[in-house]
């Protein structure tokens, strides 16, 4: 949803009064880190490959799900949360010969593109692996009653996988801690966006 807002590719948002509340990443840094890709553009594999995992793609052998890519001989395939169907690129050389979707279920693809984009995959980006790491654990240092062990060794032992470069299934929880003004939906929209709000006594 961000993405579209972003590209201006929407009309209308309906979302539930908890969901516009929520923190999520800065409008400012997702356009920072996605990337753009068109049809006879120069980029090497090694690009292709660390932008994916710095916005937080998983390799696997075979892309069958969202946040997913895999890169094989000139082939580089992966799934953005923005899409329905993941992307294939191939390259001839260093230059983008094909950009096209493809079916997950038959790896066959379809549908040429003139152009695409690898938004992060998730709203936490972890850029500062280390800066991370020390705030989780000067937050640690202040849990010592008790009853806070469990969330205090919770703490410490995702800390110390930050920095060892281990990937955390629970990186949004620590969105605040990754950056330094979290976002809302509505630093996305434009000025003059009209705002219709349903049940306003509940939502107040």
């Amino acid at each position: 949803v961000l993405c579209r807002i972003l590209s201006k590719k929407y009309d209308v948002i309906v979302a539930p009064a908890a969901a516009v509340c929520q923190k999520t990443i800065p409008p400012e840094k997702l356009s920072e880190l996605t990337y753009d890709i068109s049809f006879g553009n120069d980029v090497t594999e090694e690009t292709l490959m660390s932008v994916l995992l710095r916005n937080g793609y998983a390799r696997t052998e075979q892309v069958e799900g969202p946040g997913q890519f895999s890169i094989r001989g000139g082939i580089t395939d992966f799934f953005p949360p923005d899409r329905t169907n993941p992307v294939r690129i191939e390259l001839w050389g260093d230059t983008v010969d094909t950009v096209s979707e493809f079916d997950p279920s038959t790896q066959r693809r379809f549908g040429s593109l003139k152009h695409c984009s690898i938004p992060p995959a998730n709203e936490t980006v972890i850029s500062d692996p280390e800066a991370l790491s020390k705030k989780l654990m000067q937050t640690a240092a202040r849990l010592r009653t008790e009853k806070s062990r469990k969330a205090k060794e919770k703490l410490e032992a995702d800390a110390k996988a930050v920095s060892d470069g281990i990937r955390l299934g629970c990186a949004d929880k620590y969105l605040d801690a990754v950056y330094d003004a979290p976002g809302l939906i509505f630093d996305y929209l434009p000025e003059n966006t009209k705002i219709f709000v349903s049940e306003s006594a509940d939502v107040r």
